[in-house]
């Protein structure tokens, strides 16, 4: 039986053979992430990590836009302390916190096809991709500091080991917007799709979506046993690491919670000049 991945209102899903793809479509918002978002990403994690008929999933998004990060006018990202002045955020148990506990235990192939801008959680979780595509007018911008926010997602740990810690602190430190061009030379991606198509719909023909998805089915799933060799892989590569990165998060979020509780991140949010 086949599972079902319809009736969502954030996200869009289409099976492509061994491939679920999953197009953020939150295209007034330029896909950026609510609660909504959230639920949305983690049922379908959770869904397909045990639905047989898939071996690949693949993140990619409706629009111009990849996604523009948290988005700051749901309701949820009220960046107000509690009023009691005891009530902590609590960021593990939202939405937020269990995307990310979700994402860093899935077991399965994940792809990204990042088909234009992407802000703030949208380039934390590439990290965590096992194969990660940019089209041309991709850009990686991670600007956390500007609302006293914390590295998130594991970025404190992943961006340094990634591109060593100088590289890292441009993007997290001082907020650095990178192009494709940089994230390719910065190892954040395994390479630029030039020709793509860029009308919005993330499953047309020619979508960065869909040519990850020609190369991915030409490359690994026309192998025989890919579905239990690509989990096999992806649990030496990524998953013997799974635990120290929800570690990793959990503290990060621990100082994000502080953070927020004692006003500093509602603070920064009331001087940002937009």
């Amino acid at each position: 039986k086949m599972v079902g991945y319809k009736g969502y209102s954030n996200i869009r899903c289409q099976h492509r053979g061994q491939i679920l793809m999953v197009a953020l479509s939150r295209t007034k918002k330029f896909n950026a992430f609510s609660d909504g978002l959230y639920n949305d990403l983690i049922s379908v994690l959770k869904k397909s990590s045990v639905d047989p008929s898939v071996t690949v999933l693949l993140v990619t998004g409706d629009g111009k836009f990849f996604s523009s990060g948290a988005d700051l006018k749901d309701p949820s990202n009220n960046f107000k302390p509690a009023e009691d002045g005891m009530t902590s955020r609590n960021t593990l148990d939202r939405p937020a916190g269990r995307f990310m506990m979700e994402l860093l235990g899935y077991t399965k192939v994940l792809v990204a096809a990042v088909n234009g801008p992407a802000v703030g959680i949208a380039v934390t979780m590439l990290l965590h991709f096992d194969l990660v595509y940019l089209s041309n007018n991709a850009t990686l911008w991670a600007p956390f500091t500007r609302l006293a926010l914390v590295p998130e997602l594991c970025s404190s740990v992943t961006f340094e080991a990634r591109m060593g810690l100088s590289k890292a602190n441009e993007m997290l430190l001082l907020g650095k917007q990178i192009d494709a061009k940089t994230a390719e030379n910065w190892n954040l991606c395994s390479c630029i799709f030039e020709d793509v198509d860029k009308g919005g719909d993330a499953f047309h023909l020619r979508s960065i979506g869909t040519q990850v998805c020609d190369k991915i089915e030409k490359e690994l799933l026309s192998i025989p046993l890919a579905n239990n060799t690509s989990k096999v892989f992806v649990s030496l590569m990524r998953q013997r690491r799974a635990q120290f990165m929800k570690k990793v998060c959990n503290d990060e979020l621990t100082i994000l919670d502080q953070r927020f509780d004692c006003g500093e991140c509602f603070e920064a949010y009331k001087k940002l000049k937009w």
